[in-house]
């Protein structure tokens, strides 16, 4: 009787589909560093990459496809697909190399489509300049409750009457950086207002988001220093304003997407 029983002991395990063996692929990276990709998703970090994924918005920072408009894949936990039993970064050779199942090394390999792409270039334009007083345009974002003021894009008819007030020339930056990767500003002195840099960001429908720390001094009895920043987006080419309510002292900003280079 024992027999008949081990036969059919046998032939209930082989009923039962083997498990998949794991198996090990190098990925080749040209434009993303192996081991930034490696820490990212280890969720140690936040990536800012290509043109056509985290940096035109990119993937949100809760994980995979959690949204566009994160600005980079964020940290907060690891995103390692399920299925993923090892990986390691080579840098020298430019080569991440994973184990696991077909299926989570395929999720891999996504990813890698996705970011692993050049980075677009955009021209940033600034211009701090000493104009003639005048009213500032009315469409104009407000910093919480400090003076500077930061106008929509101008129209041509904005700009040449801005263009129109200046009376001298403070700073003149006209600079290809790469996409969201910030513009550091030297001011050749102090002024009541100071950018201290620009970060563009390309969307996917091609404006630019611009993300403008800045520094505004007020003078008087008790002088005050703050650090405040301000967001706006553009079309490719367009200039918005930045001024310091009751100062001369103002900043002119633009940002054009350059063509691919394929």
């Amino acid at each position: 009787m024992r027999l008949p029983l081990a036969l059919a002991a046998l032939a209930l395990a082989a009923s039962f589909p083997a498990a998949a063996a794991d198996r090990t692929e190098s990925i080749s990276l040209k434009y993303v560093s192996p081991t930034e990709l490696e820490t990212v998703l280890l969720g140690n970090a936040t990536l800012r990459l290509g043109p056509g994924a985290l940096r035109n918005g990119g993937l949100g920072g809760g994980g995979f496809g959690s949204g566009l408009g994160g600005g980079g894949l964020g940290g907060g936990g690891t995103k390692v697909p399920r299925g993923i039993t090892a990986l390691t970064a080579n840098d020298r050779d430019r080569v991440l190399t994973v184990s696991g199942s077909e299926e989570a090394i395929v999720q891999v390999k996504n990813l890698v489509r996705l970011v692993d792409i050049p980075p677009r270039q955009i021209q940033v334009t600034v211009r701090g300049l000493e104009l003639k007083p005048a009213p500032l345009p009315d469409d104009v974002l407000n910093l919480g409750n400090s003076e500077i003021k930061v106008t929509a894009p101008l129209s041509p008819e904005q700009l040449a009457a801005v263009e129109g007030r200046v009376r001298a020339s403070v700073l003149t930056v006209d600079i290809t950086c790469s996409n969201n990767r910030p513009v550091r500003l030297f001011w050749p002195k102090k002024d009541p207002l100071q950018l201290t840099e620009v970060i563009p960001r390309v969307n996917g429908d091609g404006t630019v988001t611009l993300f403008m720390p800045m520094q505004a001094r007020t003078d008087g009895k008790e002088p005050e220093e703050r650090s405040l920043f301000a967001l706006r987006r553009i079309r490719s080419g367009e200039t918005v304003l930045l001024a310091l309510e009751g100062s001369t002292k103002a900043v002119l900003l633009s940002a054009r997407v350059l063509p691919e280079v394929r």
